[in-house]
């Protein structure tokens, strides 16, 4: 192995993935209002999923995900962890607390994109590709629900990597798949030993919430720096369907309270929605990178969750800033 592939080996940490299996006995009625709610009008499944997943899934449940991630180190941003001199989160959770409150429905919806960096080394050479899906699911209280994951064809990040891809012989792995649809059963969230809603039972002062989240976040098996974890994760709590208007203002305090935190202004994420970014900034692997929770202040929906690598890096041929991972909240309705 070169020395490149050598550095690339420090740097990176491969977790195989957790591939679920299709369950029976969806409920018939659960799974009508399932389609007619379905914009796709309901998919065929198709082969298994075997590849491994984006480090955009490192915080979502149910459903184990594996990731390649690059081995974070401590945070160097500033931050007294506990101020609220944060102007746009401190609006975004007036904004959130105005908002009308889910209805309690049979089933609620949630679509999400993750997309992230996948990296190879076959040989003597080194590549690297996008990987992306979309996760869409219908979770209920007390019926079954439904998870369907959709994968892209993987992308190169520049032609540097296709033209390693090439050298070491064009190998038929995270290069030139065609993607695919996979589908499970979800266990009912009330249903014995399940998993329930993420959001139930979670306090709603910002102190106790920013405690239970963080102590969540670092129950989670990867290298990245806690206060990263805690900060995704809110994200993915904030788009929870089940999410009432006071436990999203609660969880934007909460989020206040993250060293290190720091406000970034006007943004867009990956698809061009324009928000505002608060997040803190890491050195990852060497090289600096930031984490950006994106909202909509007006809104208070959350757009993203992504990590921009802001120097080079050994992996990859792309110009900073570029992004590492990202998470897109599609949709989210009760």
């Amino acid at each position: 192995m070169n020395d490149k592939n050598e550095i690339l080996m420090r740097e990176l940490r491969m977790i195989d993935p957790l591939a679920g299996e299709a369950e029976e006995g969806v409920d018939s009625v659960l799974l009508e209002t399932i389609v007619a709610s379905d914009p796709s009008g309901g998919a065929e499944r198709s082969r298994d999923d075997s590849r491994r997943r984006p480090p955009g899934r490192w915080l979502v449940a149910p459903v184990a995900a594996g990731i390649a991630v690059l081995v974070a180190v401590a945070l160097l941003a500033g931050g007294d962890g506990g101020s609220s001199s944060l102007g746009p989160l401190n609006e975004v959770a007036a904004a959130a607390a105005s908002q009308d409150s889910p209805s309690d429905s049979v089933a609620r919806y949630s679509k999400t994109r993750f997309s992230s960096i996948d990296t190879s080394i076959a040989g003597g050479e080194s590549w690297s590709v996008y990987t992306a899906e979309v996760r869409e699911e219908w979770r209920s209280e007390a019926e079954p629900g439904r998870l369907r994951v959709t994968s892209s064809p993987p992308r190169f990040v520049g032609p540097g990597d296709k033209a390693a891809w090439e050298a070491a012989g064009s190998p038929n792995f995270l290069a030139d798949s065609d993607g695919g649809t996979v589908e499970r059963v979800l266990p009912p969230e009330s249903a014995a030993g399940g998993e329930g809603s993420r959001v139930s039972g979670l306090p709603l002062d910002p102190d106790a919430l920013y405690a239970e989240v963080s102590r969540r976040a670092q129950e989670t098996n990867n290298s990245v720096p806690p206060p990263v974890r805690t900060l995704l994760l809110i994200g993915e709590l904030l788009q929870d369907p089940a999410a009432r208007p006071n436990l999203r203002a609660a969880l934007y305090r909460a989020a206040e309270k993250i060293p290190g935190i720091q406000d970034f202004g006007t943004t867009e994420d990956e698809i061009g929605r324009q928000g505002i970014a608060s997040g803190m900034e890491s050195d990852y692997a060497g090289g600096m990178a930031r984490y950006e929770l994106i909202f909509d202040p007006q809104t208070s929906e959350v757009l993203a969750t992504t990590a921009l690598a802001l120097e080079p890096v050994q992996f990859a041929d792309a110009s900073p800033p570029f992004p590492l991972t990202s998470t897109l909240f599609l949709e989210s309705r009760p």
